[in-house]
């Protein structure tokens, strides 16, 4: 697993200082295409939410789903 500068929430709640991110409309649907790509796999991720997005270092910033302990 690669390092990420921090989780959503980290970010929302402004103890992040990592990367600027994109608009939010591109922040949401990397989350949704990611969702996507598991569904067509026949998996559902059953824990979504802020504290399992995690925000990449790298350039451009992606978002990455974490934490498939449920599925």
């Amino acid at each position: 697993m690669e390092l990420c500068a921090g989780t959503l929430t980290d970010y929302c709640g402004s103890k992040s200082k990592g990367p600027i991110l994109p608009p939010d409309e591109l922040v949401l649907y990397q989350i949704a295409n990611g969702l996507n790509y598991i569904h067509s796999r026949d998996l559902v991720h059953h824990d979504v939410k802020p504290d399992n997005i995690l925000i990449s270092m790298s350039t451009p910033v992606k978002m990455k789903s974490s934490d498939y302990g449920f599925v």
